[in-house]
């Protein structure tokens, strides 16, 4: 990951999500942090096949949560604030019970999963592709 990427990358969440607040920080062993407003919110790795996308992960750490409505209102009301963007929704997968689908203005950006070591615990896992970034 050199700096033209990231600073890519930084510029694609900053649209993306309508928050000029995004940062990618520090960068240790081909890890990036995610940050928002200096607040660390996830993690930025090169895709495995070297093509030039991008994986941001962030753990939501809400206890007590499941995926039933109840629980996706709440995933949904904790994205929206830890992202910044009230745009934010999280619609139930009706044949997937372990995951949702995350929307952006309408538009599918991502999916958050239960994390199997943890309850209450989830992972939002956001794909870049190259084709996400300006040049």
């Amino acid at each position: 990951m050199d700096q033209r990427d990231l600073d890519r990358v930084q510029a694609h969440l900053k649209r993306t999500f309508g928050n000029p607040h995004f940062k990618i920080g520090s960068r240790i062993a081909g890890v990036a942090q995610v940050e928002v407003k200096g607040q660390v919110v996830g993690f930025l790795t090169p895709d495995e096949d070297e093509d030039g996308s991008y994986q941001f992960e962030a753990r939501l750490e809400l206890p007590g949560a499941k995926l039933d409505p109840a629980g996706v209102a709440r995933i949904q009301a904790h994205l929206q604030q830890l992202f910044g963007s009230q745009a934010i929704k999280v619609i139930a997968r009706p044949r997937q019970k372990d995951s949702a689908e995350v929307e952006l203005n309408g538009e599918f950006i991502a999916v958050v999963y239960e994390d199997e070591d943890e309850d209450g615990n989830y992972l939002f896992e956001m794909a870049i592709l190259p084709e996400d970034l300006e040049a």
